[in-house]
């Protein structure tokens, strides 16, 4: 086993045991082959971050950031100021790097609420699925396979005078050709709209 001493302590910093099994801020690797330990969140902050990534080409300044809450609460996984692509690889490029394909994006907005986008990496909504490549027609499923329940679609506004609370659109090539619309002004009672162009 090898280890590293903290230059401003006494304590053990790094932990490299004897079947390659590597600890950071705990001096006892376990199964995991690369453990670190989570400082306790210190007073102003809502967790505490163990682990962090730089940007490319940078030695310092965040990157991709993974946080800890106390106890079994919340793991926070942040771009600094960017967003979060998911996907797979396959492949390498002319320097022998992974390919990336990506299949999902989460798009930062400063300071706000992002959004999700599934085949693009520009969603224009809070969540957007998009195909340009798949044949055939492109379908969102929801899929309740337990005897005796259903599967629901629900669409719920907050409108408190009448007006229209839940809208469905349908449109081609950009242009909206018809839409069915709930108005309602709360409680239990609305009424259904059709309309087409």
């Amino acid at each position: 086993t090898s280890t590293g001493i903290d230059d401003n302590a006494s304590s053990t910093a790094v932990t490299i045991a004897s079947d390659g099994k590597v600890s950071i801020n705990t001096a006892t690797p376990d199964t995991f082959n690369f453990r670190i330990s989570t400082d306790s969140i210190v007073s102003g902050s809502d967790y505490s971050w163990p682990f962090d990534i730089t940007r490319a080409g940078q030695t310092n300044g965040r990157g991709f950031s993974i946080g800890q809450q106390t106890g079994g609460g919340v793991t926070a996984l942040g771009n600094h100021n960017g967003d979060i692509a998911l996907g797979h690889t396959y492949g390498s490029d002319s320097n022998n790097n992974p390919i990336f394909y990506e299949t999902m994006r989460i798009q930062h907005i400063d300071q706000d609420v992002g959004r999700v986008g599934i085949g693009t990496t520009s969603p224009g909504s809070i969540l957007e699925v998009y195909n340009d490549s798949t044949a055939g027609n492109t379908q969102l499923h929801v899929h309740n396979d337990k005897t005796g329940d259903a599967a629901v679609l629900r669409l719920e506004g907050g409108r408190t005078s009448t007006n229209d609370a839940a809208q469905l659109n349908f449109a081609n090539t950009g242009d909206i050709g018809a839409a069915i619309r709930m108005y309602s002004s709360g409680n239990d009672e609305g009424e259904l709209r059709f309309y087409t162009s």
